[in-house]
């Protein structure tokens, strides 16, 4: 995930549920449950339609109380271990 933007879609196949400070996501094909902070979670909701990167980024830098270089970092990051279990599609745009 190296591109400066990319567009950025949930996988098939996982199924979400609110929690007091989060979420709770469970991969239907791989059988494995993942829990997500309140960030993680508002991520994961952003997530319901494919959505560029910058625009993720802009949304928590004006919801939470983060600069946009740490926000890019972390959010990168976070996109990253999702893909790595296959609980997004990234794409280059």
């Amino acid at each position: 995930m190296q591109a400066t933007e990319f567009l950025v879609q949930r996988a098939s196949d996982t199924l979400a549920a609110p929690l007091a400070e989060g979420r709770a996501l469970l991969d239907v094909k791989q059988g494995m449950y993942f829990g997500l902070d309140l960030v993680g979670g508002r991520i994961w909701e952003l997530l319901s339609e494919p959505i560029r990167f910058s625009e993720i980024a802009t949304a928590i830098v004006n919801e939470f109380e983060v600069e946009r270089a740490v926000a890019e970092a972390d959010i990168r990051a976070f996109l990253e271990e999702l893909q790595r279990h296959n609980l997004v599609r990234t794409t280059p745009v």
